[in-house]
């Protein structure tokens, strides 16, 4: 992960709160959101505020994940954000890390027209 400037973290803090970044997203299912390129979308995953975007090239859907803490009571946010591009083939599903530790599970539709992002709830298995 790439740690970005103050100010792009600022701006990337200012769009979650407006909520600019949620354009273009809607729900396939209670967790599960479809978006289309260029298009972004925004949701609360643990301690973090995700914003993703991709775009479409050449049978690859292009993702941008930027993350950031979510914002104190009085709108701050304090902790570094960061940004990782990850490229996934189109048919393919792939999953993505946030620095707590949490899951996404992000699909490539065969057509790059669509894109899925799914939280992952993680939960711990005895084994005997």
């Amino acid at each position: 992960m790439v740690t970005i400037s103050k100010p792009l973290a600022l701006v990337l803090a200012t769009a979650i709160t407006l909520g600019i970044a949620t354009f273009g997203a809607h729900a396939e299912t209670s967790n599960t959101l479809v978006f289309k390129p260029a298009r972004g979308i925004s949701l609360d995953v643990g301690s973090k505020k995700i914003a993703a975007y991709y775009l479409a090239n050449d049978r690859v859907c292009d993702l941008t994940v930027m993350s950031a803490d979510l914002p104190d009571a009085d709108g701050h946010v304090t902790g570094p954000s960061t940004r990782m591009n990850v490229p996934i083939k189109a048919g393919t599903t792939s999953h993505v890390y946030t620095a707590d530790g949490r899951a996404l599970e992000v699909s490539c539709a065969i057509s790059t027209k669509l894109m899925t992002l799914r939280p992952l709830e993680q939960t711990a298995e005895a084994v005997k």
